[in-house]
């Protein structure tokens, strides 16, 4: 992959509310993440992406938070006036506090925070509930629900209860080197389902697909899934079951609203945008707009604003979580097609102050 050089990037002559001409920005990274090897230099050419072209923001060097000190030490000590991170506790880094840096929290863990200082621009990405919130919208009154097996199944299918409005007509999960799915169409037919959720991954995922293509299962079934499928590995039979299958996801780089910002970020880096790019990409483009902003602080600039992301309009609520939109995608014979979205507000305990 190409090396990323962040330096001085441009924003113009416009002034950080309440401060001088430039504005800093700091990465805070946990390296320890293993889900997304390449977390911070996605972020950060997303990050450079957006801000390429403008006058007067500068990147600061990256920092790898071992979690040694408390993360608000942390981000003090960077003296960036804006702060984007992924550490999970980021979400309570700053409260209690009175002053400091605008912190944008890109983890999708959203630990509470109800500060004036903490953006959430991630949103509740939670894949269960997601796929709970657009069974509801499709009025699913028996689901059937089958992840993996494991800490993240077990979340994922948690997360779908508690956001279903429907009956759970049964759950399992994919035991390791599973090939056998008989078991699990059976139950779709016998409790007489009109939804199915699945997220699965490896040989488990694809020998389910088979087994759903090969099931016959009724046209009405409304199968709704946010697992990442790879087409080149499917049949062309299970390829065509697939048609009557809905993807759910916060984002996906391979569909044809995503085109344009997965050409320019390849180009960028020679690698595909991840959502850790999506995500850097976005925190420049809302810092350029907070920037022509109004209103006395940053984060009041920052929660007005509605704008067109590549995954879709984002806004944000008074307490800085942003309200997402998550794409409702169909299977073609080569491509995932938008049939929709659905807006997602963050579930969080913050009141009206």
């Amino acid at each position: 992959m190409k090396m990323l050089s962040l330096a001085v990037l441009a924003l113009g002559a416009l002034a950080l509310p309440g401060s001088g001409n430039a504005l800093s920005v700091s990465v805070i990274f946990d390296p320890s993440r293993t889900m997304d090897l390449n977390w911070s230099e996605h972020v950060q050419a997303g990050l450079s992406l957006s801000l390429r072209g403008q006058d007067d923001i500068q990147v600061l060097d990256a920092v790898a938070y071992s979690g040694s000190q408390p993360l608000a030490t942390v981000v003090a000590d960077t003296g960036a006036d804006v702060v984007i991170t992924n550490v999970a506790e980021a979400g309570g880094a700053l409260n209690g506090t009175d002053d400091g840096p605008l912190l944008i929290n890109l983890s999708p863990d959203l630990n509470g925070s109800c500060d004036k200082r903490t953006v959430h621009l991630a949103g509740d990405v939670a894949l269960g509930r997601l796929a709970a919130l657009y069974m509801n919208s499709l009025n699913a009154q028996r689901t059937f629900a089958f992840v993996k097996q494991g800490e993240e199944g077990k979340q994922n299918l948690d997360d779908f209860q508690r956001a279903y409005t429907g009956g759970l007509g049964g759950a399992a999960f994919a035991t390791p080197n599973q090939d056998d799915f008989n078991n699990e169409i059976a139950i779709l037919r016998v409790t007489k389902a009109d939804g199915a959720y699945f997220d699965l991954e490896g040989e488990a995922l694809y020998g389910y697909l088979n087994a759903y293509a090969e099931g016959v299962i009724a046209d009405d079934l409304k199968a709704v899934t946010t697992s990442e499928i790879d087409y080149d590995r499917l049949s062309n039979t299970t390829r065509s079951a697939l048609s009557s299958v809905t993807l759910l996801s916060a984002w996906n780089p391979d569909t044809v609203d995503a085109t344009k910002f997965k050409t320019a970020f390849n180009a960028w880096i020679g690698e595909d945008p991840s959502f850790a790019g999506l995500m850097g990409f976005e925190a420049g483009n809302l810092l350029v707009k907070a920037m022509k902003g109004t209103r006395e602080t940053l984060f009041d600039n920052v929660v007005a604003l509605s704008w067109q992301s590549p995954r879709g309009p984002v806004s944000f609520d008074a307490h800085g979580y942003a309200i997402v939109p998550v794409g409702a995608y169909g299977f073609t014979e080569t491509a995932l097609s938008l049939k929709g979205r659905i807006s997602v507000a963050a579930n969080h305990s913050c009141t009206p102050s």
